[in-house]
């Protein structure tokens, strides 16, 4: 049940996040003027922390990062500094979604280690044959001895 449970929340956490990239992806469209296709996530990241492409630009130059600059084919004016920070709240929102997929993966995974390991410790438990705790008194010290007979 845990298993069915894991797969069907790490499906629908990357459905959403599919599903929440395209909506921003139209609002950067329709808000920035922008066109979609071919874009990669940082041009994605990067629209929505500038108002528009003479920004960016401007920033890059000035730390000389010139191999981040964007051209006039990939630029972008945002209509009004709110619809930027909504459409940052969604892309952040989105990537959230795909990070909670990618959580969800890794306790599947966990899952399965701890399933192994559970089997392997009761296969195990089938073979031993007689188990016994003695007391063990010395001059000394005191202690008890496990004993375990496969």
């Amino acid at each position: 049940m845990t298993e069915v449970t894991l797969w069907t929340a790490c499906l629908g956490a990357y459905t959403f996040s599919y599903h929440q990239a395209l909506e921003y992806e139209s609002f950067a469209g329709e808000h920035a003027g922008v066109d979609v296709n071919g874009k990669n996530h940082k041009y994605w990241v990067d629209i929505g922390n500038y108002i528009d492409l003479e920004h960016h630009n401007a920033e890059h130059l000035r730390w000389r990062i010139m191999d981040e600059l964007y051209d006039q084919g990939d630029a972008w004016v945002w209509d009004s500094a709110s619809n930027m920070k909504k459409f940052e709240a969604m892309r952040i929102n989105s990537d959230l979604l795909a990070k909670r997929g990618m959580d969800i993966l890794v306790a599947v995974a966990v899952n399965h280690i701890i399933s192994a390991i559970d089997a392997l410790y009761l296969s195990r438990l089938e073979k031993i044959e007689s188990v016994a705790v003695l007391p063990m008194f010395g001059k000394n010290s005191h202690g008890l001895k496990l004993q375990i007979y496969f």
